[in-house]
Parts: structure tokens; sequence; C-alpha cells
């Protein structure tokens, strides 16, 4: 539920600041598909919709638990409701109203009595659409909600967050010039009435001709050329897009805003746009670092085994061997549990029983074993790192060890029968005992050693008959 909202809250952040900036250019010449920014009966029931969509998670929010400070689900009714009217209730309810709707009726009422005009409630209207964003607030908790649901790393997911956040700004910044730029009038040709040349003159709210200095003022605006509102919204939405990166990235065309609210605005996009790049930089440069930390705690521990064994003067071999296991083993430490060794043993025991059970019940010797004998199997076990080429046992060699295998493949070797006679009797007992890498077994090396013998044996009586 939280994370089919969450995808209609950024459907919403992206499409209503469209809706409001670029509404009047592209019923000018936007067209096509595109026009459905527009406001239309389909938007006002798709709206409608949401809306009840949205009236009923509040509702839901009055009965649904949370957890306290002390960390235990709060269950009684009126205090959940009590601390959901502290929370998140008022952005809730406002981004619910379906103002639009109000603002419809009582603007047929006013305009039926003479009162006010339908062109100002219309703008009026369109910005209501903005108290929708306020959903925008909530999506921290369910984006954590997306990362542990999906198990996305941590580090990568700052960086797409940030990335995120970026276009998102750029996004905004972009709507908000491009609506700032079609009331204050974009630039373009035209023959003043007094019969002077060709002079520019701007398009939009404040559409007139200029002083005989309008050609060189208007080269230097950076409002766009009134040709564009019979562009595409693609290509509108692309100049825009571009305007709001070269701004904060400082990167491309001189701008030059000539009216005040050009002026103003300029300013606070390009302070906005340090802060962005101050953000943005900041957040790659610890992601990375913090990206490296595994690999910085290798090179720091291989430099002290290293600089132990030239101490001691340990025999290249076994340093290569050493150096080995520590390459394998910072590659598979994540792979243990003693990464989360620190949780609470009720915890710490429910972990480690999701991450063997599955592997201890594929053993076919223990099949049909009790559910007790299982957990105490469990508790025993614990995991072991071995690196390629180790050998982890020798036939008829005591051992007090029984392996699993969790991750890998594990090889058979055999230095004691002979290929030419045994060869075939002891891969049809393997294959029969599923004794192939990677897979379990009930029977061990000496087993099946013993019965390829039994059968090369009897393959033999069966000849000398």
């Amino acid at each position: 539920w939280d994370i089919s909202l969450a995808f209609i809250i950024v459907f919403y952040a992206i499409v209503v600041p469209l809706r409001i900036c670029f509404e009047d250019t592209v019923s000018t010449g936007g067209g096509g598909a595109l026009s459905l920014l527009k406001s239309t009966a389909g938007w006002s029931w798709f709206d409608a919709f949401n809306d009840i969509l949205f009236g009923i998670d509040i509702i839901a929010n009055f009965r649904t638990t949370y957890i306290t400070k002390d960390g235990v689900y709060e269950l009684d009714e009126k205090k959940v409701a009590l601390s959901y009217l502290k929370s998140w209730f008022f952005i809730d309810f406002i981004a619910s109203i379906p103002l639009g709707r109000i603002i419809k009726l009582l603007g047929t009422a006013w305009n039926s009595g003479g009162i006010g005009k339908l062109n100002k409630i219309a703008r009026i209207l369109r910005f209501v659409k903005i108290a929708k964003l306020f959903r925008v607030l909530k999506l921290g908790k369910v984006v954590s909600l997306l990362q542990i649901r999906f198990g996305i790393n941590g580090n990568y997911f700052k960086l797409l967050s940030a990335g995120t956040f970026l276009l998102g700004v750029w996004h905004y910044i972009a709507c908000v010039f491009w609506y700032i730029s079609y009331e204050t009038g974009f630039c373009d040709w035209g023959v003043a009435e007094t019969g002077q040349d060709v002079l520019y003159f701007k398009y939009g709210d404040a559409a007139g001709f200029d002083n005989p200095n309008g050609f060189i003022e208007c080269l230097s605006d950076w409002v766009p050329w009134a040709s564009i509102v019979d562009e595409s919204l693609q290509t509108q939405y692309t100049q825009a897009f571009f305007w709001a990166v070269m701004i904060t990235t400082g990167v491309g065309k001189d701008v030059a805003p000539e009216t005040n609210i050009e002026v103003a605005f300029t300013i606070i996009i390009i302070f906005a746009g340090v802060l962005i790049d101050a953000f943005i930089i900041g957040t790659i440069t610890n992601t990375l670092a913090e990206l490296d930390a595994v690999a910085s705690i290798k090179r720091e521990k291989l430099e002290a085994v290293n600089q132990f064994l030239r101490k001691n003067r340990i025999k290249l071999k076994l340093k290569m061997e050493i150096n080995d296991y520590y390459d394998f083993f910072f590659a598979n430490k994540t792979d243990s549990a003693d990464v989360v060794s620190d949780l609470p043993h009720e915890l710490f025991s429910k972990m480690e029983v999701t991450l063997k059970i599955a592997k201890v019940e594929s053993c076919d010797i223990f099949a049909g074993a009790r559910k007790q004998v299982l957990m105490r199997i469990i508790e025993g076990a614990y995991y072991e790192i071995s690196l390629p080429k180790q050998i982890l046992t020798i036939e008829k060699k005591k051992s007090y060890k029984m392996y699993i295998v969790q991750k890998g493949t594990v090889s058979l070797f055999l230095t004691k029968l002979s290929v030419e006679e045994k060869w075939q009797d002891l891969f049809s007992t393997m294959k029969k005992h599923r004794m192939w890498i990677g897979e379990s077994s009930t029977y061990g090396f000496t087993e099946v050693i013993d019965e390829a013998n039994a059968a090369n044996e009897t393959r033999k009586k069966e000849n000398m008959a």
C-alpha cells in the first residue's frame, strides 16, 4: 500500500509542476498527446480517484501502530490517533482536500453573480495543485522501506538518492523558469506601429513594443524566443531544463536578467546552485570513501601481516598462502553472520536459523530429523572460509568435522585407486549417491570407495567365471 502511494506521489511531483507552468504554452502549440497536461475531465477524475485513495490512507493511519521510544509497538488506539494528529495528519489532510473542485464551484457562483473574473479563478486553481506536492515530504519513509525490500547497498543508495534529488531540483527550477519567462514575455521580431525599423518586442502577458534600444536589451535577456510556443512540449521542456542545469553549474552562456523578478529569481537559483553543488560533491566524496572502507581495512591488515611475516622470516610459499587466505577472507567476509553478531541473542538465533536451515535440511542424512535435532545442529555449526586448493580432509584420517557446502564447490581427488580398473565403478557409485561437486550426500569418501571396490571385485569374478 505504501509503495503504491509512493509511486502516485512521485507521479504528482513530476506532473504537477508541468501542468502549472507549461499549461499555457502547451495549449498554444504543444499539441498532440502532450496536450493531456491541460486541465481536462480526465485529469479531474484521476485527481478525484487519488484523493479518495489518500483519504483512505488517512483513515488507515489513525489505526496504524508505531514504535515508541522504548522500542515497543503502541497498540492503544487513542495514543495511535493522537500521535498521527501531531505528526503527518495536517500534511495529509491539506494534500487530500479537493481544493480544485471547491474553487471551481465557488468560481461558477461568483461569475454568475457578476463577482470576480474567470481568468483569476483559473490562475488560483492552477496554484492550488501545489498542495498535492506536500505529500512528497512522506517519501523518506517509503524510500527506506524500498531500500530494505530490494536490499540496495547503502552507499549506492546514497548516490542514487543524490542523483534523484539533483534531477528533481533541476526539474522544478526549469518549470519555474518557464513560468516566469512566459509571464515576463518571450522575445520576437516585430514592426512598431510608428513605422520604425524592425525591433524586438516581448510576447506574453507583457506584450508590447520596446524602445529603439529593445534590440540590444532583448538579446541580453534570458527569456526564450516567442516561436518556441509553437514547438512541442519536449522542445520547450528541454530548453527550460538546459537553463536550470546551466544556471546551477555555471556552465554555458551568460545570463543577464532584465526585470526585477528575473533578477531576484536568478540570484536565488545561483545561491541554491552553490549549495546544491556543495551537497552533491560532499555526498559523492563521503560515499566513495565509505565504499573504499573495506579495501582500506584490508590494506592495513595485509600490511601488518606481511610485516610480521618478514620479521619472522617465513618462507615464501607459506607467505603466499597466508596472503591468499586474507584476500579470500575479505572477499567473502560479508557472507558470515559475524557482521550481525551484536544483535540481541534472540534475533541473532533467528538469523542463524534463517541462514543455515535450508542447507541442513537439504542433506539426506538429516531427512526426517526432528526439529529439535536440526536446531542443535544449527547451534553447533559455524562458518569456515576455505581457500582454493585447500585440503579439507583425507580418507581414513580421523576427523571431528562434517562439512556442509554453503557457497562454492568442493572437489574429490582419488590417490589410491587404479585408474584403469576403478574409474568406471567409482563414477557410477558417485552418480548413484549424488556425490557431485557442490552437492551434499549421506556418503563419505570411504563409503564411495568401498562400494566402488566391491563393484570392481564382482566384475572380476564374473569375468573369471
